[in-house]
């Protein structure tokens, strides 16, 4: 289980309103780009719900550009660059690389 305990959820929200805007879509057309529901998006807009993973991911797939702000919320780091995803090696593949 990932626990989200860095994230600062009011700067994401804000910068996703922000974007939202600069988009010129409302509620219905952003939940929908970012394939959620438009109540599950304006609770969040309002603070009632805090985003969960699956935001943070369709936003990340949805919107690259925004992919650095995930990134920092989810990681806790304000300069955080997406350089590749991280895989996790097992032992195998460990001594094979060793060994090339």
């Amino acid at each position: 289980m990932l626990l989200l305990a860095y994230m600062n959820t009011d700067t994401f929200i804000a910068s996703l309103i922000e974007f939202q805007d600069k988009e010129g879509l409302n509620n219905q057309e952003f939940a929908r780009k970012l394939h959620i529901s438009d109540s599950y998006l304006s609770r969040i807009k309002h603070g009632l719900r805090k985003p969960g993973i699956k935001l943070y991911q369709c936003v990340a797939i949805t919107y690259p550009d925004l992919k650095p702000l995930v990134d920092a919320e989810m990681y806790g780091k304000t300069n955080y660059k997406h350089t590749e995803i991280p895989v996790r090696k097992t032992l195998l593949t460990k001594f094979l690389e060793a060994f090339k």
